[in-house]
């Protein structure tokens, strides 16, 4: 899941130079913001956000690359309709016209959200 693949990610990008990272799943603003202050020089960042909180983060830090995985209804009681999660993420990545944003052709929600995306890259997993 997120958590994976943000340290997969991490990983490669070590190979390149310094990475702000909360690979140990602190996926809420604190966490996130814990990583970017832990290694605030570092000319990478990789964050996994909670879904929840992505439209107010990458507001914040105007990202260069997101990578939307699925969206599914596992949380419900925090998050609620994972419809309105998507419909959030659509409109915050509509604002983002220079971010490229990676995302999972076979999550239909994922497709929907990043529909309105300028850059988008789809790639499957199947």
């Amino acid at each position: 899941g997120k958590t994976t693949t943000s340290l997969m990610l991490t990983r490669a990008l070590e190979a390149l130079a310094e990475v702000a990272a909360n690979s140990d799943g602190s996926n809420m603003p604190d966490g996130v913001l814990a990583a970017l202050a832990a290694r605030p020089d570092a000319p990478y960042a990789v964050l996994e956000v909670d879904e929840a909180h992505v439209p107010w983060v990458a507001g914040q830090l105007q990202p260069a690359v997101v990578v939307l995985l699925n969206l599914s209804r596992d949380q419900l009681d925090r998050v609620g309709e994972v419809r309105a999660t998507e419909r959030d993420l659509r409109a915050a990545l509509a604002g983002l016209p220079g971010t490229v944003v990676v995302a999972n052709c076979d999550d239909v929600l994922v497709t929907s959200a990043a529909k309105a995306a300028a850059r988008p890259v789809w790639v499957s997993t199947g």
